[in-house]
């Protein structure tokens, strides 16, 4: 399924029901309730299946009043359909239809507020498009029921392990979001390549950068470090120095979205300093 062409998932996701005194206002305290009725009567919980960017996921789900006094499921009670909260991008609720409990997100397209009477459901499509990689939520609110919504692109996740050659640097502290690696290469000196090896600064209270060295540990050769600009530039920060005259390759991962951003430096010279205010898009 993609963006082009949203799909529905198979069958029904989950159907709820807000139980109301039907025509009778607060006197009586309204209950939630779902069909099939679930083991506990609460707020839903909708999570989308992962997602890739430019594709959709969704789900029908329906929504309606049943008296307290009936069964679970019902819909025999009555009342007006607000729209409390909705949703924003990547999440819509879009394709409100009044219908039965078995029209399945067909019948009467209606705008909210609507009212529903005794045996009417709400249909409506719960749809899940990314424009970029990431995990998100968001809440719609429907007289008072929430449906919390949760989604994923399906990034790597797999938090930054530190060792003799990663650099690993937070987002926030304790993360390991980021994973920086360099790999050098020169003539000089009849030839020599390697990993560049990583020097945290965590010890002092420094998460967001580190040095990195390649012929000696006494002779750091890179300062490098990564800021939050979500806020300016919906992006992640790169900015580094490097004091340094032979080629080299910088790689930072950002471990929760798989995205990755490379710098390069051509033998015999001179490093300039780096400040990429555009290097991986947020969140």
């Amino acid at each position: 399924m993609n963006a082009s062409q949203p799909g529905r998932m198979g069958g029904v996701l989950v159907a709820m029901a807000w139980l109301a005194q039907a025509g009778i206002a607060a006197a009586v305290p309204s209950h939630i309730d779902r069909f099939p009725a679930p083991t506990t009567p609460d707020d839903a919980t909708v999570t989308f299946p992962t997602t890739a960017v430019g594709q959709t996921s969704s789900f029908c789900i329906n929504i309606c009043f049943t008296q307290p006094t009936s069964p679970s499921g019902t819909c025999d009670g009555s009342g007006t359909m607000t729209l409390d909260h909705d949703v924003s991008s990547p999440f819509s609720a879009n394709h409100y239809v009044k219908g039965n409990t078995s029209s399945a997100c067909t019948g009467t397209p209606v705008t909210l507020p609507t009212h529903l009477s005794s045996g009417q459901v709400l249909w409506f499509d719960l749809n899940f498009t990314p424009t970029q990689d990431g995990i998100f939520s968001d809440t719609l609110t429907l007289s008072g029921f929430n449906f919390f919504l949760s989604g994923s692109t399906g990034g790597s996740g797999t938090p930054c392990s530190p060792n003799a050659t990663t650099l690993c640097i937070d987002q926030n502290s304790g993360d390991g979001r980021f994973k920086i690696q360099v790999s050098y290469h020169t003539t000089q000196g009849g030839g020599l390549s390697g990993s560049g090896d990583a020097i945290p600064l965590s010890s002092m209270g420094v998460t967001q950068g580190g040095l990195f060295w390649f012929f000696a540990a006494s002779n750091p050769e890179m300062l490098i470090k990564i800021l939050d600009g979500c806020a300016i530039t919906q992006h992640f920060w790169v900015f580094f120095a490097a004091t340094t005259n032979v080629g080299f390759t910088v790689t930072v991962t950002d471990t929760m979205t798989g995205h990755q951003a490379f710098y390069d430096n051509a033998d015999l010279h001179a490093a300039l300093p780096v400040q990429d205010t555009m290097a991986l898009s947020c969140p």
